[in-house]
């Protein structure tokens, strides 16, 4: 049965609003829960453009959802180390949108890692056996393009890599 272990609201300025709600799930008294953060964050900007005319179209708004377990998962490895280790393991899942007049963008981000402190020595690790990163640009604004995208000559085209349709997997230890 899902129980609200807790809910809090981070600082509300005129122009966002983020949301954070942890519920935890006790599956039985034999077996550990599970832990689901939600984080959510909407912003919604205003501003006066060249021509003064209030604009309010610029929003975003992202939502993180990862799933931690209390325990060492890994069917891969022998059932001794996973006892040993004290560890937990979290799937993450993102999703963020972000409607500009310049650019629609989309970012879909799934993660498997695990987590883990030295208590000898209070150090903190972390594994990210597989981080995949989906960015997606489906529409940009043909003045965008041609003044910061294909002009050569200008200081911004080193940012045209931030603005393609994208594919990343990392693999990590810290």
């Amino acid at each position: 049965m899902p129980v609200i272990c807790s809910t809090s609201a981070a600082d509300n300025p005129s122009s966002w609003q983020r949301v954070k709600t942890s519920l935890c799930f006790e599956l039985s008294p034999l077996v550990s829960t599970f832990t689901i953060d939600t984080h959510s964050l909407f912003s919604n900007d205003c501003w006066l453009s060249s021509s003064d005319a209030k604009r309010c179209n610029v929003c975003s708004s992202c939502g993180n959802e990862p799933l931690t377990f209390p325990r060492f998962i890994a069917p891969f490895l022998a059932s001794s180390f996973r006892r040993r280790v004290n560890a937990t393991s979290e799937v993450a899942l993102l999703y963020d949108l972000q409607n500009r007049p310049e650019f629609r963008r989309r970012v879909l981000s799934a993660a498997w890692r695990y987590k883990w402190n030295d208590q000898n020595h209070h150090d903190r690790y972390q594994v990210d056996l597989l981080d995949l990163n989906y960015i997606s640009m489906p529409w940009i604004s043909e003045t965008f393009k041609k003044e910061y995208l294909d002009n050569n000559n200008s200081r911004n085209s080193i940012l045209r890599y931030n603005y393609e349709n994208l594919f990343i997997m990392k693999v990590g230890f810290g």
